[in-house]
């Protein structure tokens, strides 16, 4: 009865912070990947990057970690012997949620890249992305990049999801060791450059897969613990923004990221709490893996051209104000465009998002 309390409350605090954490990906999506300079001044243009900067550089490098551990949680949460049987049957769930998700996102960018080329060139536009995609080849488009960017953690997840019998057997000789064992590489920033296994992916999933294995509570409840977890990370962003130009900035947000995350967990506790937001947020989780995959596919970006053109002088005061309402304009898109399409071509919209709307219905999340 204990476990199952637990097991309830982990899924339902999981499932309210999906919706949040996607917002964080829009808003990380909203500027480019340059990281900028903060300087402590009252102007417009310091302000922006002050705040861009801690939002879409900084307290965003938690979202996909988050997403991680969540993963490797739920791959053994209910697994109470790890046999080649179950791994199997796990490998065959996994085909459906995430390997058919996966192609078939990079096939529709694909498709919007053709179809954008094509039109283009119908009405004499230069085309510069048309000319960068004739020199990819297929393994750049759906493994290497992939076309679809944000499916990179789709990817890795994949990869993870092989390797599960390695992480079972670390975790059941090592124990916690464990764990310290895939955060060395991971804070020395030792990346092997081997798409599919990135650092990330490895450390996270493997928390994730540890708490999964022995059962352990993910999620933070105590107030002086969580109080003290979201110090350190404020902390640590404050630290990072003011290190972002120097060489040992990827291992300072390493670290943040790994404190961060419990930070996030008791937030989602906390906002359990509140029943109506809960709600709303667990009503709407169902819909967050189409939004991650689909704000890519030009909506987004045609959302920041529009705004762009509206600001031809870059004015700081207008970058600020576009900052906050872009992600939510391209949430209310996505959103909308998820609910019509869901009704009127719910097995397609199944088939795509590996039936996560169905899943979330029977209070199990899909990793």
């Amino acid at each position: 009865m204990i476990f199952k309390a637990l097991e309830t409350e982990n899924l339902k605090v999981i499932n309210i912070l999906r919706m949040p954490l996607m917002i964080i990906v829009l808003f990380g999506h909203t500027v480019g990947f340059d990281i900028l300079p903060v300087k402590w001044s009252w102007d417009f243009e310091s302000i922006y990057i002050l705040v861009s900067e801690a939002i879409s550089h900084t307290f965003s490098r938690i979202v996909v970690p988050s997403f991680f551990v969540f993963s490797g949680y739920l791959f053994f949460l209910k697994i109470q012997e790890f046999t080649i049987t179950i791994y199997k049957e796990q490998l065959r769930k996994r085909i459906f949620s995430l390997l058919i998700p996966y192609l078939a996102w990079n096939l529709l960018m694909l498709i919007g890249i053709l179809v954008k080329v094509n039109v283009f060139d119908l009405l004499g536009i230069p085309n510069i992305e048309g000319e960068e995609f004739k020199n990819l080849s297929l393994m750049d488009i759906f493994w290497n990049y992939p076309l679809n960017f944000p499916l990179w953690y789709l990817r890795d997840l994949i990869c993870m999801t092989l390797l599960t019998p390695l992480f079972y057997l670390l975790f059941r000789f090592l124990g916690a060791f464990g764990i310290l064992l895939l955060m060395i590489p991971y804070l020395l920033n030792l990346e092997i450059n081997i798409p599919g296994f990135s650092l990330t992916g490895i450390l996270f999933f493997g928390i994730g897969s540890y708490f999964g294995l022995k059962k352990l509570d993910l999620i933070i409840t105590d107030y002086k613990i969580g109080l003290v977890f979201i110090l350190i990370s404020l902390i640590l962003i404050i630290v990072c923004l003011n290190s972002s130009q120097y060489p040992y900035y990827e291992q300072l947000i390493r670290v943040y990221a790994i404190i961060g995350i419990w930070a996030v967990f008791y937030g989602g506790y906390l906002l359990s709490k509140i029943n109506n937001l809960s709600n709303l947020l667990i009503k709407t989780a169902g819909s967050v893996f189409f939004i991650y995959a689909v704000h890519e596919i030009y909506i987004i970006n045609w959302i920041k051209g529009f705004f762009a053109r509206i600001n031809k002088t870059n004015d700081s005061m207008l970058q600020l104000m576009f900052y906050f309402i872009i992600p939510f304009i391209c949430l209310f898109i996505c959103y909308y465009l998820y609910v019509f399409l869901r009704r009127i071509m719910p097995t397609f919209i199944n088939l795509i998002t590996g039936n996560r709307e169905i899943t979330l219905k029977k209070n199990t999340i899909k990793t």
